[in-house]
């Protein structure tokens, strides 16, 4: 019988684990997408792309240590002519589910905003090869 948990999923960015993911914790989307062409009688060709980037959003709780790790990340590239990559890793530890990319780039430091209850901050992960399988359980 397959089992789905969002607590199964694990995220590491650089040498720590992330760690205090909201409700909606993660989503991934890929830049590069395969296309087709229709000739003017119906002839049809594939363009297949190489381009594996996309853009990791990671909400962590406004409370989650994480924050200030990936500010003090962030912090270090702005001080390095803002550069300063780090390998990313998100898999189901109870799954197959894997991505990886050796060279991820924090995009800025999240919009933030405070109320009564516990906010969110997402954090945009920008990956130029971002490598994955989504697998099952």
């Amino acid at each position: 019988m397959a089992r789905y948990a969002l607590e199964d999923y694990n995220i590491s960015y650089g040498t720590e684990s992330i760690t205090g993911l909201a409700e909606e914790a993660f989503s991934i989307s890929f830049n590069g997408k395969n296309t087709m062409t229709i000739g003017s009688k119906g002839e049809g060709s594939y363009n297949i792309t190489s381009d594996n980037s996309a853009t990791v959003t990671i909400n962590l709780l406004q409370t989650s240590s994480s924050n200030a790790y990936l500010s003090g990340l962030l912090n270090i590239a702005k001080q390095n002519n803002g550069v300063a990559s780090y390998p990313l890793v998100i898999n189901d530890s109870n799954g197959t589910t894997i991505y990886s990319c050796t060279d991820a780039v924090i995009e800025s430091i999240p919009d933030t905003s405070r109320g009564r209850e516990t906010g969110t901050n997402g954090w945009i992960i920008l990956c130029t090869n971002l490598l994955g399988v989504e697998g099952g359980n």
